[in-house]
């Protein structure tokens, strides 16, 4: 064992914890590639994946969804985890970005994004119905519509590595 100063650890744990917010996009998008590639043929062994990896097929497709919904470059470089556009992906990529973005400027957690978000289309639905019956904004794709013909909207229930906390290097 080597004698590491606390710069290295720190480099190294920040290293490990950019692959861990990075899985679930890597996942996503490979998974989605897979299914462009192959087609109907594609969810068999996408399906039979997710057992292998001790994902269940909801989270894995949840995975595709939210990587379909938000393409590489509204990411945002990543500055928020994965979760935090999890919560924003009804509300379709550009809106949605939006939200991730005010979050940072605002400091809230992925729960607060999402007390705000309901709060939001509470009101949208208040003033005029602007959300469909699906809970998606008009003219958002749909899971189905996209390249998932999973569930569209996923559990509400907090999903692991969803309470990451911002890594005090990054400030």
């Amino acid at each position: 064992m080597s004698n590491w100063s606390v710069q290295e650890f720190l480099q190294k744990a920040q290293t490990l914890c950019h692959a861990y917010l990075m899985l679930p996009w890597m996942i996503g998008d490979l998974c989605n590639e897979f299914a462009d590639v192959r087609g109907e043929e594609a969810w068999q062994y996408i399906d039979d994946i997710s057992g292998h990896m001790g994902i269940s097929r909801d989270v894995l497709r949840d995975w595709m969804r939210v990587a379909d919904v938000f393409e590489g470059s509204d990411r945002l470089g990543y500055a928020k985890s994965f979760w935090y556009f999890r919560e924003v992906t009804s509300l379709g990529a550009p809106e949605g970005v939006k939200w991730v973005k005010r979050s940072i400027k605002e400091k809230w957690s992925y729960l607060e994004l999402r007390k705000q978000v309901q709060a939001h289309k509470h009101n949208l639905t208040s003033s005029g119905g602007a959300i469909t019956s699906s809970g998606l904004l008009r003219g958002t794709k749909t899971a189905s519509q996209s390249r998932n013909p999973g569930k569209e909207v996923a559990s509400e229930k907090a999903l692991p590595g969803s309470d990451v906390k911002e890594m005090p290097w990054n400030s």
